[in-house]
């Protein structure tokens, strides 16, 4: 029986499957991968020729966000290459806060001025949920052996009885 069976008998719905198979099979950790990928040459391109609409509205907050995303994909690929989940909290962190910030200024710059904002803004957006998403299956990650070993032992004990 595979786990798809079982835990459809164990009453998972269709979305709880989905997202408890999301975070374990290494072709999500190479989409990843090349989603920091996208991130570092976004941040990279954007440190060095800056939108000028932002540059003009917030001055220095452009380069330093830009920077900030160059980073969070340059230690999300590291992280991803390496496994180590823990360390990837910081790049998903780092990419969330320039996320956010990019989607302040857009937002902030299209409700304030005559030009249309909207694809950049949706694009800002798409970018944000993506790496929200990921955040969401790092944070479930656990580091404590002590519990390792503990659900560990639970779960030997639900097999056998």
């Amino acid at each position: 029986m595979t786990q798809k069976h079982i835990r459809k008998l164990a009453g998972w719905g269709w979305p709880k499957r989905f997202l408890a198979n999301l975070h374990e099979p290494p072709y999500i950790s190479v989409l990843y991968g090349v989603w920091y990928l996208i991130l570092t040459s976004i941040g990279t391109y954007s440190a060095f020729n800056p939108p000028i609409t932002i540059v003009t509205a917030v001055g220095p907050v452009a380069p330093v966000t830009a920077t900030l995303l160059a980073l969070a994909g340059l230690l999300g690929v590291v992280t991803v290459a390496s496994g180590d989940a823990w360390l990837e909290k910081f790049a998903v962190w780092l990419g969330i806060i320039a996320w956010t910030t990019y989607l302040g200024v857009s937002g902030w710059l299209w409700l304030v001025t005559a030009g249309n904002r909207g694809m950049a803004t949706l694009g800002i957006i798409a970018g944000l949920f993506v790496t929200g998403l990921r955040f969401h299956w790092i944070w479930r990650i656990s580091f404590s052996e002590a519990k390792k070993r503990r659900l560990e032992r639970k779960r030997l004990n639900q097999a056998t009885h």
